[in-house]
C-alpha cells in the first residue's frame, strides 16, 4: 500500500471513530462562507465545513484515533508537557472560487479559473492555558469530483442569484495532499470581573499541492466571559474547529458575548486556485506572492451552543478584470457541544 494510501486510510478510520464516539464534550462545528455580504459571485465565491473536535485527554490513544497510532502521538516532542490537554480534530469541506464573470461561457484567460475543493483533515493537538501546537493532515480532491458545480447551483437558486455558466473550464480531477503545521500563543490575558479579554499571536507553515504558504496573525478578543480557548480565524484553508477547545469549559448557564478581531499575512509558494492544476496543463492567472485579511465578528456562547458572525475582507493576489484590490465575504460558524 502506497504512503497516501496509508493516510487515506488512517484518515478514513479516525474519522469513523470520531463519529460513533459520542464522546461527552466533544463539539461538532459547521460553518458556511459566502460572498453573498458583498453582493459578488467571484474569487473565493464560497465554502462549507462541518467540523469535530475531541475532548481534552490526558492521551491522545483515549481519543477518536486508533490506540497504536495516538500512543505513538504521545511521545512526539511537540505535544510533551504535563500540564497540556491533548485532542484530535477531523473537519470535511468544500471550497469554490470562480472568475469575475460567471456568465461568460469561454475560458476567462485574465482572471480565476474555475476550481472546487473537497477535502478531509486530520488533526492532532495539544494545548496549555497559553500555548497551542497543531499538525494537521489534509486529504482530497481538486476538479469536477469535488462537487462543487452543483453545490454552487443550489446555493444560487436558493440565494435568486445568475447561475454560473463557464463551469466546462473547471480545473481537472486531481488529488490532494498537505500537511501543516501551526502555533498559536495566548500573548495577553486581561480579567476584570466579567469583563475579559486576549490577544492571541499565530504561525503556520503548510506544504502540498493544496497550497505551500507560511502565514502569521494576531487576534484580539473582548467581552463577557470570553473563554480560554484559541478560537480565531484559522491560516487560510485552516482547521476551523482547531482553536474551539475551551482549557477550563464554561460552567453551566454561563453565557460569553464577545468581540474578535484578528489580521493575518501569508506569503505563499503555490495556491491551487491560482496556479491550476499541478501535473498537467489548465488555466491559471499570473499573482503576486502574499496576501493579507482582517476578520471583525461576534460570538455567543449559551449552554451548548456557540455562534460567531464575523466578515472577512482579504487582498487579491491577482489582478482582477475590475481592477478590484479587495475581497469581502461573510462566515457563519455554528458549534454545539455534545
Amino acid at each position: 500500500m502506497s504512503p497516501l494510501r496509508h493516510i487515506v486510510a488512517a484518515l478514513a478510520v479516525s474519522a469513523g471513530l470520531a463519529l460513533s464516539a459520542g464522546e461527552s464534550g466533544g463539539t461538532v462545528y459547521l460553518t458556511f462562507d459566502n460572498d453573498f455580504i458583498a453582493g459578488s459571485d467571484d474569487g473565493y465565491t464560497s465554502g462549507f465545513q462541518i467540523g469535530y473536535v475531541s475532548p481534552a485527554r490526558a492521551s491522545f490513544a483515549d481519543g477518536p484515533v486508533p490506540t497504536g497510532f495516538g500512543r505513538s502521538l504521545d511521545d512526539v516532542p511537540l505535544f510533551t508537557g504535563a500540564e497540556r490537554q491533548r485532542f484530535i480534530a477531523y473537519s470535511l469541506a468544500q471550497r469554490m472560487f470562480t472568475p469575475q464573470d460567471i456568465q461568460r461561457t469561454d475560458v476567462v484567460e485574465e482572471d480565476l479559473p474555475y476550481t472546487g475543493l473537497l477535502v478531509l483533515s486530520g488533526t492532532a493537538a495539544a494545548q496549555s492555558r497559553t500555548h497551542l501546537d497543531a499538525f494537521t493532515v489534509t486529504i482530497g480532491v481538486a476538479g469536477e469530483a469535488s462537487l462543487a458545480e452543483p453545490a454552487q447551483r443550489v446555493i444560487h437558486h436558493a440565494l435568486g442569484n445568475n447561475e454560473p455558466r463557464g463551469w466546462d473550464h473547471q480545473l481537472d480531477n486531481e488529488p490532494l495532499l498537505n500537511l501543516q503545521y501551526e502555533h498559536r500563543w495566548r500573548a495577553w490575558d486581561y480579567h476584570a470581573g466579567g469583563t475579559n479579554g486576549d490577544i492571541i499571536l499565530s504561525g503556520s507553515a503548510a506544504a502540498g499541492n493544496l497550497m505551500s504558504m507560511a502565514t502569521g496573525g494576531l487576534g484580539l478578543r473582548w467581552g463577557h466571559n470570553v473563554p480560554d480557548d484559541f478560537f480565531v480565524p484559522p491560516p487560510f484553508f485552516g482547521e476551523e474547529t482547531v482553536g474551539a477547545l475551551p482549557y477550563d469549559p464554561l460552567r453551566r448557564g454561563t453565557v460569553a458575548v464577545y468581540l474578535a478581531a484578528s489580521v493575518d499575512a501569508a506569503a505563499f509558494a503555490n495556491l491551487i486556485y491560482l496556479d491550476g492544476n499541478t501535473f498537467r496543463d489548465s488555466h491559471d492567472v499570473d499573482h503576486d506572492h502574499w496576501y493579507l485579511r482582517a476578520h471583525a465578528g461576534v460570538h455567543v456562547h449559551m449552554g451548548r451552543l456557540a455562534l460567531a458572525v464575523s466578515v472577512v475582507r482579504a487582498t487579491l493576489p491577482w489582478d482582477r478584470p475590475d481592477g478590484a484590490a479587495w475581497e469581502t465575504y461573510g462566515r457563519i460558524s455554528l458549534g454545539w457541544r455534545l
